[in-house]
């Protein structure tokens, strides 16, 4: 027989001094890196598990497909856990069911008093950021869901007044572009071959597939939304809001009609607003492909002629990197039409204001016979051969330039001369500086219907009295985001008094991404206070831009968009492939995209689920950089969820016939030190995930619920019961079944707003405390610090059990002892001889079955 010996906590330490000593060198030489390092440290973890949490895919595909036998919006009835779906974790048999039956009992619908106010904790609002209606939802949106909801199921546990409202942005030039795109892959057709009206049903058609995509996949992510709210940006309720806003803000000379310069994208025919533009900048000649255009176009080039001064024979040589615009002079070499630094000097001296483009990017009747009809940048050419031919042109030379693009299309901007709507925003920008100045709104990481047409012909009739008035609804209107700038009052009721306007106005937090700070949070800031008098939110918390693994922004033309189902319940190489060839993809991209697939994901993607999803994407949030979001990470936590259900599998098979737990979870002084010290751990846990929840460090969260579930329940508590359940006493079996159901429950319900399917599958085979009618962890109370469950007492001796126990096994890995091993435990003291006697047994359980015999012995 083998034998091996290990030193007490005292003996330990300095038996491994050197290994901390280097450690901690390493630790300091290394702060500066330390957030990297520990995000490392948690992916290698997870990656460790891969082909475990794989090989428990490999059984579950080894199945039929599982058949939900529930009803729809029924409650699910559980299949006995000796069954193959039921022995382990299969995401996709947890998963089911549960979100009909949610949405059924209502249990996501704001709850009030009986007579109407809120909870007394207050309220806790979340209107989704509304997805646009024109794709699929993406791996971002994963994201942004995982966060909110994490948030509202943390409040709703905690008593709050909660609603998280769903929606979706009719997104107008995005919509466009998208069906735009698709009638001429399908039918060779443009919007002006179907006319508006034709164009807006084919639109809201498109809107009615993609907004059921768009559901299914939140629904999917287990977002505890209140369809019952659901908003659309072009619903009845909606379109009364802008109508309101726009009368209003019209009124006061807020908005107002002016001819000026605009963003003109050729390809939509719209203008942009300078947030969809881009700038780039180009280190001289460049060839862009530019949409309309069978040949690349030159650009970052200097093209130098002569101008004839009237009435003599001399010239002034002049220099332009638009050639074509030298056809709107209204002075030498000054275009006030086409450019905004000669706008300003046209406006200074009263030149005329000659615009030479139709809005399809043609040359009008201005530019001259020659060249009316000829596209843009045909014209370029053309008049450097016209200039060429009457020895008027110089010379070309290379020239570093910037050109904007529009986001959308990728089309070259062109600055043309239109009346447009336009918004007066300095005075409402002040105002929504201070509200975050004075800490209103927080950025973290930091009545009837008005308007109307008898409205507006009785203002008309006052303006132009004695004159036939005739209405007509202007085609011409602001961009998307002036509606989406409403969102978070109109979808509660505005302008009208409503119940939810009242009672759940300002809402919580607006959770989004910084790339649209400006685009559209400022603007709800701004029309909240304007039109209000108050706040929109009272929090902004910007979350990290999710690229690949490899670093790169996600792209369909990458092939790098990861949508969500695929990731939840996994995808073969050949379908991502496929949902390729279904998409807007030229050939050029869908050659790219696909290549791109084959590398990142040879072997398709494994089903994850929504809860290791969900877990995954939380974890990753630190409030610091962009995210690598790699799916081989995410399988880890995959394993991480079949841990936590084999732990309460174990529970549930320990517990005595007909048991019924305590009406509250309590110490009643009869706990061993192992469940002294694992309540003490279950209290820490929800101590430190309420701190850092309300801090919005949502990393530190996920870490302190995984390692109570990983370290403390499943690697030393569960093994440790094993002792009690097999050689204990009957008082003490049943102390440690109570505390094995507590430490479970309360693991459950901490870990809830993480992976809500998973923990209701498994609360729900919990039995219920005594008097206890929840009907749903949805609405159980969610674990609070107790001050009582405080025991350092507890932590320091079992500590010593512990550290006797990792010694053990560290010395039977160094000497490859599997089974018959010997152990020798030498205390230092009395005092540590006669805890260890006493506990030998939990040291025992924790070192495993390799130890045949075990002996503690005096120093």
């Amino acid at each position: 027989m083998a034998s091996l010996a290990a030193p007490t906590n005292a003996a330990a330490s300095a038996a491994f001094k050197a290994d901390k000593k280097a450690e901690k060198e390493r630790q300091k030489a290394e702060k500066a890196k330390r957030f990297a390092e520990k995000q490392a440290a948690r992916q290698q973890a997870t990656v460790i598990a891969i082909s475990k949490a794989t090989k428990i895919g490999n059984q579950a595909d080894e199945l039929p497909k599982y058949v939900e036998q529930t009803p729809a919006g029924e409650k699910k009835v559980l299949g006995p856990l000796d069954s193959p779906y039921h022995s382990a974790y299969i995401p996709g048999v947890v998963e089911s069911a549960w979100d009909a039956w949610w949405n059924k009992m209502g249990f996501f619908e704001p709850e009030f008093t009986e007579d109407g106010e809120n909870l007394a904790p207050g309220t806790f609002v979340i209107t989704i950021p509304p997805p646009n209606v024109t794709g699929a939802l993406h791996v971002g949106h994963a994201l942004g869901t995982a966060l909110q909801d994490l948030l509202i199921r943390w409040h709703r546990m905690r008593g709050f007044t909660t609603l998280y409202l769903p929606g979706c942005d009719h997104a107008s030039i995005s919509t466009q572009s998208v069906v735009e795109k698709m009638l001429w892959a399908r039918e060779k057709k443009t919007r002006h071959d179907l006319g508006r009206q034709k164009f807006l049903e084919r639109a809201l058609e498109w809107k009615d597939e993609y907004h059921s995509k768009i559901n299914k996949v939140l629904h999917r992510l287990g977002g505890s939304f209140d369809w019952t709210r659901e908003a659309f940006t072009m619903d009845p309720q909606m379109s009364e809001a802008v109508l309101e806003a726009f009368v209003r803000l019209h009124d006061e000379g807020l908005i107002y009609r002016s001819n000026r310069l605009v963003n003109w994208c050729v390809k939509l025919n719209t203008t942009v607003s300078n947030l969809e533009t881009e700038t780039i900048d180009l280190p001289g000649r460049t060839l862009l492909t530019v949409p309309g255009y069978s040949r690349k176009v030159d650009f970052g080039v200097l093209t130098y002629f002569k101008y004839p001064i009237a009435n003599s024979t001399s010239t002034i040589t002049v220099g332009t990197t638009r050639l074509e615009t030298m056809l709107g002079d209204t002075a030498i070499a000054i275009t006030p039409a086409h450019d905004a630094n000669d706008f300003a000097v046209g406006t200074r001296h009263n030149l005329p204001f000659i615009n030479i483009l139709n809005d399809d990017g043609t040359m009008n009747a201005n530019a001259g016979s020659k060249f009316e009809g000829q596209k843009r940048y045909d014209v370029r050419y053309a008049v450097q051969e016209e200039l060429s031919k009457l020895g008027l042109l110089v010379k070309k030379e290379p020239n570093p330039m910037s050109i904007r693009l529009c986001l959308k299309s990728k089309d070259v901007i062109e600055p043309v001369m239109k009346p447009q709507w336009w918004m007066r925003m300095q005075g409402l920008a002040g105002e929504a500086m201070e509200a975050v100045r004075d800490g209103r709104i927080r950025i973290r990481p930091e009545t009837a219907r008005r308007g109307g047409e008898g409205e507006a012909r009785e203002k008309a009739e006052k303006m132009f009295p004695g004159k036939e008035v005739e209405l007509e609804r202007d085609s011409d209107v602001l961009d998307t985001w002036f509606s989406a700038g409403l969102w978070p009052f109109a979808t509660l009721g505005w302008p009208k008094k409503t119940h939810d306007m009242r009672n759940l106005f300002p809402t919580g937090v607006l959770e989004s991404g910084w790339d649209i700070l400006f685009f559209w949070i400022a603007r709800m800031i701004m029309l909240s206070l304007k039109l209000t008098g108050d706040i929109p939110f009272r929090e902004v918390y910007c979350h990290s831009l999710i690229r690949d693994a490899q670093g790169r922004k996600m792209s369909k033309s990458l092939g790098n968009v990861l949508d969500p189902v695929a990731i939840m319940e996994g995808i073969t190489l050949e379908a991502l492939q496929e949902g390729l060839k279904v998409g807007n993809l030229d050939a050029t991209e869908l050659e790219t995209a696909s290549k791109n697939q084959k590398i990142s994901f040879p072997s398709g993607i494994p089903e994850c689920g929504a809860d290791a999803l969900r877990f995954s994407l939380i974890s990753y949030t630190t409030g610091g950089g962009d995210v690598n979001f790699d799916v081989k990470v995410m399988a880890g936590y995959r394993r991480f969820c079949n841990k936590i259900y084999q732990a309460t599998k174990y529970v549930l098979g320990k517990l005595p016939p007909g048991y019924v737990p305590p009406s509250q979870a309590a110490k009643f002084g009869r706990e061993s030190l192992a469940e002294r010290w694992v309540l003490h751990r279950l209290n820490v846990a929800a101590r430190a995930i309420h701190e850092a929840l309300e801090k919005r460090e949502f990393s530190r969260s996920a870490q302190a619920v995984y390692r109570y579930w990983y370290d403390d329940v499943c690697d030393v508590f569960i093994e440790n019961s094993k002792a009690i359940l097999q050689d204990g006493s009957d008082e003490s079996k049943a102390s440690i079944a109570d505390t094995l159901y507590t430490a479970v429950e309360g693991g459950l319900t901490l870990i809830h707003p993480f992976m809500p399917f998973l923990s209701e599958e498994l609360w729900q085979r919990l039995p219920r405390r005594n008097g206890d009618k929840t009907l749903s962890i949805v609405k159980a109370r969610y674990p609070e610090y107790k001050a009582e469950w405080e025991d350092e007492e507890a932590v320091e001796k079992y500590e010593i059990v512990i550290s006797c126990a990792k010694g053990l096994r560290s010395l039977m890995a160094e000497h490859g002892i599997k089974r018959d091993g010997e152990g020798f435990i030498a205390c230092q003291d009395a005092k540590e001889l006669e805890l260890l006697q006493a506990e030998i047994g939990q040291v025992r359980s924790l070192v495993g079955k390799a130890i045949a015999s075990l002996t503690v012995v005096g120093g």
